[in-house]
């Protein structure tokens, strides 16, 4: 490992770390099992924007952010646990992701392949797509209060705009947490040049498994 943080990072995978972090914050484990609606996802998918717009229209059910770990993806397999599922083109996500993270992007791809190896083992998901997620679009809002069996009355256009007007003040305009300069901009195309072969080939796998999601 280059460093303590990608060792740290590497151990995220491990389900018996996370069971001992729940150990150590019983509210969080007690929050997972009575959650009406969990999101989950890798991050710089749009987990962010579809948590605020959850909830916002779904503010009458007790709902859990989204964390992006294997293990807490483990954890929800293993406990049956309903899930939504946020998909992103790995072109665009991971080099985002490092950025954000200064993780090396070799582990992140490799994390990427262990995260969708480990989602083919389950169905109780349901899969949102960043397009969607981005758009002012309402009617995917309902389909996952269907999902959870949840009452979908809260979902409005007025609701949706409200979402997406906090999220732009948290994110100068943008829906998306955007760069602060120009110069972080061009280092994304940088690394999208660096590393074409190996994002065309996680995105060609990935899209190939998961292409009615995709």
């Amino acid at each position: 490992m280059k460093n303590l943080k990608e060792l740290k990072f590497s151990l995220t995978k491990y389900k018996w770390i996370y069971k001992i972090y729940l150990l150590s914050d019983r509210s969080l484990g007690s929050s997972l099992r009575k959650a009406s609606i969990i999101s989950t996802g890798l991050p710089r998918c749009g987990n962010t924007l579809l948590s605020r717009k959850l909830r916002i229209c779904y503010i009458e059910h007790p709902q859990l952010s989204h964390n992006h770990s294997i293990a807490h993806l483990k954890f929800l397999i293993d406990e049956k646990i309903p899930f939504l599922f946020c998909c992103r083109d790995p072109k665009e996500f991971i080099p985002s992701w490092h950025l954000k993270s200064g993780i090396s992007v070799d582990l992140l791809i490799q994390y990427t392949y262990d995260y969708y190896k480990i989602l083919e083992t389950c169905d109780r998901f349901m899969a949102v797509l960043f397009e969607k997620i981005v758009s002012d679009e309402t009617y995917y809002l309902e389909e996952i209060g269907r999902f959870f069996n949840v009452d979908v009355n809260g979902v409005t256009q007025s609701n949706v705009d409200l979402a997406n007007d906090s999220i732009k003040k948290d994110n100068r305009g943008s829906l998306i947490a955007t760069y602060p300069n120009k110069e972080k901009d061009a280092a994304k195309r940088v690394l999208k040049d660096k590393y074409r072969d190996q994002l065309d080939e996680v995105s060609v796998r990935i899209k190939d498994k998961w292409a009615k999601f995709m």
